[in-house]
């Protein structure tokens, strides 16, 4: 945790990639898109990923992913997702930064979204910020970033 406290922030490449809740996150986000997909005629493979199944919709209809973005933000509706924001190894993470005192998740605290590699996209695209404007919480609280597919230059997601 010494890169937080030197540079404000703490990565854990991969730290997450074999964790079951983790895992069983993904496996329902995955079987909520194939449903988006086959009731949308999106053609997918048995083994898509999130990244896949998601950019597939959207290539179709950028609003076809919309009900997973709701699904998974403020607050995260599935038990999978609130599974994995409770579970120990982030719980530890946190708890080694701040300490024990851990009192709540901020209400508009939980986004699941998508970056897309168009340039029309580029609106959505927020500039550079610290997430305590956005969410007008408190000083005393951390953003816990959880990457659902790998980090691709150009094309969106956190970047430090």
């Amino acid at each position: 945790m010494s890169s937080f406290f030197e540079k404000g922030y703490s990565i854990h490449k991969g730290l997450l990639k074999s964790d079951l809740l983790f895992c069983e996150y993904m496996s329902d986000m995955c079987n909520l898109a194939k449903i988006l997909c086959d009731k949308n005629e999106v053609s997918y493979t048995a083994s898509d990923d999130i990244e896949t199944l998601v950019s597939n919709l959207f290539a179709k209809e950028p609003t076809l992913p919309m009900p997973l973005y709701h699904l998974g933000t403020q607050n995260n509706q599935l038990v999978s997702g609130n599974r994995l924001k409770y579970s120990n190894i982030v719980l530890d993470i946190v708890e080694s930064i701040l300490g024990n005192n851990i009192l709540a998740t901020p209400c508009a605290s939980d986004t699941f979204t998508g970056f897309h590699a168009k340039k029309s996209m580029n609106k959505y695209v927020l500039p550079i910020h610290e997430d305590l404007p956005y969410l007008l919480q408190s000083e005393d609280q951390l953003s816990v970033w959880i990457a659902c597919s790998p980090y691709i230059e150009g094309v969106g997601g956190l970047d430090v």
